[in-house]
């Protein structure tokens, strides 16, 4: 019954925060850690030893700007960096979406974009059509069309605003609704997806507050959801900590 369950916080805190980036289905396969670089505008692919955790520099690609966020496909073939470039006539860089092709651990790049915000936050949906992106500063949600050949045109095809400091945006398993942690409003904006049409709608409420700010643990920067159950994870700004949501029913 998740289709008109909002969500909302019920649990406050646990102390400890693990990020987890699996690029490969089996422990037994090769996996990788991807960073990409502002200051020298290096994409590096790391290789991990699943025994020791202990990181081996793999291969590295020059992005055409500086690095910034980025999203896997969901089948880790294609990868999406946010790059600020700088163009002609323009006195500061300007944000682009670069869409890259991934094998074995090593990049090769399709195609670039440029779009009009700068995002803290970017996320292919598990259709592979659209790739969403939280504005801080303009306190904005987009979508962007990818076509069939992996490419993100750069084409909008949905927006909406928030309010500033939209730090984060996922979706689901179901790829059904969105989800976009605000820091100091202490919110959580939450979305509806058309994943063919690349369109969000508000749902309804269209947001809901984090931990009460006297808690030591508040302002909601990142959002995890649960694989299996109807409950999510968000990291917190203030305190640290993590929170539990779910969905009412």
């Amino acid at each position: 019954l998740l289709d008109d369950c909002p969500m909302k916080i019920l649990f406050h805190r646990i102390t400890t925060c693990v990020l987890l980036l699996c690029l490969a289905g089996k422990l037994t396969a090769r996996q990788y850690l991807f960073v990409a670089a502002r200051k020298d505008s290096q994409l590096v692919s790391h290789e991990i030893n699943v025994k020791t955790g202990k990181l081996t520099e793999h291969y590295s690609l020059k992005l055409p700007g500086s690095g910034g966020p980025m999203s896997l496909t969901q089948d880790r073939k294609h990868l999406y960096v946010e790059s600020q470039i700088m163009v002609k006539r323009e006195k500061t860089a300007i944000p682009h979406i670069v869409s890259l092709q991934i094998k074995n651990g090593r990049f090769k790049q399709l195609h670039t974009t440029r779009v009009r915000l700068r995002s803290a936050s970017t996320h292919v949906d598990a259709s592979g059509k659209n790739l969403l992106a939280a504005h801080y500063k303009e306190g904005k949600v987009s979508v962007w069309r990818i076509d069939e050949k992996y490419r993100c045109t750069g084409e909008l095809t949905d927006d909406h605003s928030t309010t500033p400091r939209a730090h984060f945006i996922t979706t689901d398993p179901s790829n059904r609704f969105a989800y976009v942690p605000h820091t100091a409003p202490n919110v959580v904006f939450q979305f509806t997806l058309d994943p063919d049409k690349g369109k969000l709608k508000p749902h309804k409420p269209p947001s809901v507050n984090g931990p009460d700010k006297e808690n030591r643990y508040h302002e909601p920067r990142q959002y995890a959801h649960h694989s299996t159950l109807p409950m999510g994870y968000t990291s917190n700004e203030r305190g640290g900590g993590i929170c539990v949501t779910c969905w009412a029913v």
